[in-house]
């Protein structure tokens, strides 16, 4: 049976989905007089954020191939540092790639 391959952008809203829902649900457990450890929320705030920022990232070269890293931290308003950063975990996990010669070069989404 071959392996069913979720587009990146895809995959990433559905880990962003299941973190908000296990939030949502130690957060209505904490009423019941249990504390949810600040660390654990720290964490799943702190990964929530990343997947969305890597979502936005990726959904903007889906858009416009020839999008610049200024173009897109001033469009999901963050540094062009963190959307470098970013880009070069995309790029080391092989979900995106930089195509052409140094002009008119344009950003390829992989795996989809």
């Amino acid at each position: 049976m071959g392996a069913h391959r979720l587009r990146p952008s895809t995959l990433l809203r559905a880990l962003i989905s299941r973190l908000r829902d296990e939030t949502a649900m130690s957060l209505s457990n904490s009423g019941k007089g249990e504390r949810l450890p600040p660390l654990k929320v720290a964490l799943k705030t702190s990964v929530e954020n990343t997947l969305k920022t890597t979502s936005a990232i990726m959904e903007a070269m889906e858009k416009d191939p020839g999008v610049t890293i200024p173009e897109i931290a001033k469009a999901i308003s963050v540094s062009a540092r963190t959307v470098h950063n970013h880009i070069r975990r995309l790029k080391e996990a092989d979900l995106i790639r930089r195509v052409g010669p140094d002009k008119g070069r344009h950003w390829e989404v992989c795996g989809e």
